[in-house]
């Protein structure tokens, strides 16, 4: 009997679980989740920042045209072989491409409507918002600052 409490406590060293590093160890470990979740939380801080940053910014600095032919092209792009392979390469997975056929179907629509400020103010905003959604998703800002 004595022989085998003599093994597991000799296997439990060679595991790092003996009595004087094995709980250093675990401790450590919850330091190190402790810390990714305070680097976490600085990422969604510096995206809020961003976002609100857009949100506050002047519908002036967007665009205010928008080609349904380039719009076609870019969805055709996208399901292309080589878009496809980009998407698989980047992402891990094909792409439905539904950002460009919304984009495309946007600019469809609002070619139709009557006043020429309307329309400005629509693809502006569309700009504005398709930006905010971008920042809020994450992006290697999220990591890296940007050099003054």
């Amino acid at each position: 009997m004595f022989g085998l409490g003599d093994k597991s406590s000799a296997s439990q060293q060679q595991n790092g679980i003996d009595d004087d590093g094995g709980l250093k160890d675990v401790i450590d470990i919850f330091q190190d989740a402790a810390k990714d979740d305070e680097a976490e939380k600085i990422r969604l801080l510096k995206r809020d920042r961003k976002s609100k940053q857009i949100e506050d910014s002047s519908l002036d600095k967007f665009p205010k045209e928008m080609s349904c032919l380039t719009a076609m092209d870019e969805l055709l792009q996208c399901f292309s072989a080589g878009g496809q392979l980009r998407n698989y390469y980047r992402y891990g997975d094909f792409s439905l491409c539904e950002r460009h056929y919304d984009k495309l179907k946007f600019c469809m629509k609002v070619n139709l409507l009557p006043s020429e400020s309307e329309k400005e103010y629509k693809i502006a905003n569309y700009y504005k918002e398709r930006l905010i959604k971008d920042s809020k998703k994450g992006s290697s800002e999220d990591i890296w600052d940007a050099r003054e």
